[in-house]
């Protein structure tokens, strides 16, 4: 019998279960992750050959100009005043359209600010008109 001489065993890792274990991780991570709802504006557009008509008196008319002035009825409003405009008017004509066009120089965020303020007016009948082209304003 030799004292000095051992065999040595060489230490492995188990690789059986690894293909478990990145199962169960990816089950894991599935589930307690958090999807991302979307977020934004829901707004039913009608379809492409629908045309809808208005009367003119059933129409509460929102103009956004290229520099954010804001007009409701050809009547200059302050942003922070639509709210209450919009809720007399609405108050009077309950089947009211209100339609919102919006320059196309004008900033993404006024049109945005005008519509928030038309929801916190409990406004449902929103419609979005093409803005003024430069031949339509004289110019």
């Amino acid at each position: 019998m030799r004292i000095g001489s051992h065999e040595r065993s060489e230490a492995t890792i188990p690789t059986a279960s690894m293909a478990d274990i990145a199962f169960l991780l990816i089950i894991f991570f599935l589930t307690a992750t958090i999807f991302s709802i979307d977020k934004g504006l829901r707004i039913a557009l009608p379809e492409p050959q629908e045309k809808v008509v208005i009367k003119s008196e059933n129409m509460i008319k929102i103009d956004i100009d290229a520099e954010g002035l804001v007009t409701v009825d050809n009547e200059p409003v302050a942003l922070e005043d639509i709210r209450e405009v919009v809720t007399g008017k609405l108050e009077e004509r309950p089947e009211a359209v209100i339609t919102i066009r919006t320059h196309p120089q004008s900033a993404y965020e006024n049109m945005i600010n005008v519509f928030d303020e038309l929801k916190l007016a409990n406004a449902t009948r929103i419609s979005f008109a093409p803005g003024r082209r430069q031949s339509e304003e004289g110019g």
